[in-house]
Parts: structure tokens; sequence; C-alpha cells
């Protein structure tokens, strides 16, 4: 009898371990973010290599967003990933009515983009809080940041 507890305690902690390992196509919408903010950064750098990263960073990015967004249509992302494993830009955005997938993508890119231009444009230090880089400085901090994100492993 003891055994066969065991063994059913077993099975059962095996189904839960893999009913809560998030999906695959939930974590789309993390390599989806960052594939547009590095495309974002690119943008700021004026060397070709960057432009044309980041024209297929951003093609990347919108494919993997709207792969995500069917995943999330087709209720194939649970709740609990959609809180745990989606990045908070993202899963912010889809609190709202759904006008079409691809108004959601626009969205949400919309947003995406704004926050990596602001990570570009603004000081984080405590002592330059709310103070703005010169224009000059933002594609030397773009570069960092693109560095920094490892961008460049992201480009298919």
């Amino acid at each position: 009898m003891r055994r066969t507890s065991l063994i059913a305690l077993f099975l059962v902690s095996l189904g839960w371990a893999q009913a809560s390992e998030p999906s695959t196509e939930s974590k789309l919408a993390d390599l989806a973010m960052t594939q547009m903010q590095c495309a974002t950064f690119s943008s700021y750098i004026k060397q070709e290599r960057f432009q044309r990263e980041g024209k297929k960073l951003v093609e990347a990015g919108i494919n993997n967003l709207r792969t995500f967004l069917t995943a999330v249509e087709m209720g194939r992302i649970t709740e609990q990933d959609l809180y745990s494993e989606v990045p908070m830009i993202v899963s912010m955005e889809l609190r709202g009515g759904w006008v079409s997938k691809e108004f959601l993508a626009g969205r949400i890119y919309q947003s995406i983009m704004t926050d990596a231009a602001d990570k570009v444009h603004e000081y984080k230090s405590i002592e330059h809080f709310g103070e703005f880089r010169d224009v000059d400085l933002w594609p030397i901090e773009a570069e960092n940041l693109y560095s920094q994100g490892n961008c460049s492993l992201l480009v298919p």
C-alpha cells in the first residue's frame, strides 16, 4: 500500500511539474519584446550593419509577437503564464479590448519602441534622474544598450 501511494505521489508530482512548465509560445512575447527593443537601439546607430540588423529584428519581433497573440487568442497560453512569463509591457496591452490582432501588435510595438527610446534618451542614475542625454550621446548609448543586450545574437 505504501509503495503504491509513493508511486502515485511521484506520478502526480510529475504531472504537476509538467503542467506548471511555461509554454514555448508564452516565451515568444519576451523574445519579440527584446528583438523590438534591439531594433529601436539599432535605429540610433548610423552604421550600415546595425541598420540591416535592425530591419531583420523588427520583422522577427513582429512575427514572434503575431505568433504569440495567435496563441493567446486560441487559448494556448495560460493566465498564469500571462502574469509570470510575459513581460508587463505586453501583458498590460492585453487587458484592453482587442480591435484586431494587427492593431494590438501595433500598440504593443509602439509601447516597446517608446520604452526603448526612453532608455536611450534619459539618464537613469539617481544624480541625473529626470534629465535627458544630449542628442550627440544617443548613438553611443544606443550602441552600449545594443551590445549589453547581446542584440546581434537575436538577429535571424
